[in-house]
């Protein structure tokens, strides 16, 4: 899930590289990330998210080193991604006196 949403953003981010960053660029580049994620979200991938993209995390050392920062925390969704199979072995005989069927 982490890398199919940095692959998402980053294709976002790739289409306004070299523009300024303006308090323009950071609201249309956080509306489409949270368009991302909220269909990410609709899908069961996260529970909840949230991206900034503002004056906070685009201070002016920022700007001035040609940057722009976006930023996204996630709760992932609880998907089936891990799976455990559990084998328990029983002495012949034990097995039809200690499980109910």
């Amino acid at each position: 899930m982490v890398i199919f949403i940095q692959d998402e953003i980053e294709k976002i981010l790739g289409d306004y590289q070299w523009e300024f960053n303006n308090a323009t660029l950071r609201s249309r580049i956080k509306e489409k990330a949270d368009s991302v994620l909220e269909n990410i979200k609709a899908n069961g991938g996260v529970n909840a998210y949230i991206n900034v993209c503002d004056e906070s995390n685009n201070t002016n050392d920022v700007i001035d080193n040609e940057m722009l920062v976006l930023s996204t925390s996630i709760e992932p969704g609880k998907g089936a991604g891990k799976m455990v199979q559990e084998l328990t072995i029983y002495r012949n005989g034990d097995l039809s006196s200690s499980v109910n069927a």
